[in-house]
């Protein structure tokens, strides 16, 4: 600029007769206002990502019709499916018992009209063994409307376990 502050600039040139001379008009746009707000974009997109990708539980990412959008590497080494085996279909195929399809629609439901979910329950494994989880559902908003769910599985197996054999223990002590 005039007062020796850089700045970025997008460049046309358009050629053209000025007086009867070939001449070239360049015309200048600053875009460094642009170009800030486009990495400070990318900036949140990398930190989410890496949020995302890197959380010890199990996250999944539907879509706004509840199928499978993304899932973390927890969620893979949770339940041992990958994203190109779930991305598109439906997350209740693989994880649901029999027993709970009800509870599996139910839950895509309730998230679905705006309300924040923590539910206590079973899921399968691709082994077809069961884990006990505490699923944590979110809407996620976009103008006013639901563009997706957020699912955080936490795995509290070992934990209903422990207290099992505490049940146990103390009726024995009783």
């Amino acid at each position: 600029t005039l007062k020796g502050k850089d700045i970025i600039v997008e460049t046309s040139a358009h050629p053209f007769t000025f007086f009867g001379e070939p001449a070239v008009q360049l015309i200048m746009r600053d875009i460094t206002e642009q170009t800030k707000a486009q990495e400070k974009i990318k900036k949140t997109e990398l930190l989410f990502s890496e949020l995302f990708n890197s959380s010890p539980m199990a996250i999944v990412l539907l879509d706004n019709k509840g199928n499978v959008d993304r899932v973390n590497l927890g969620f893979e080494q949770m339940f041992g499916f990958t994203i190109s085996e779930l991305k598109g279909k439906s997350l209740n195929e693989f994880i649901v018992p029999p027993t709970l399809e009800a509870e599996g629609n139910d839950l895509n439901s309730v998230i679905s009209s705006d309300k924040i979910v923590r539910l206590e329950t079973t899921r399968l494994r691709r082994d077809d063994i069961l884990l006990s989880v505490i699923i944590y559902g979110v809407p996620v908003h976009f103008e006013d409307e639901t563009i997706g769910i957020f699912g955080v599985y936490v795995d509290i197996t070992n934990q209903k376990v422990i207290e099992e054999e505490l049940k146990v223990r103390n009726t024995e002590l009783d």
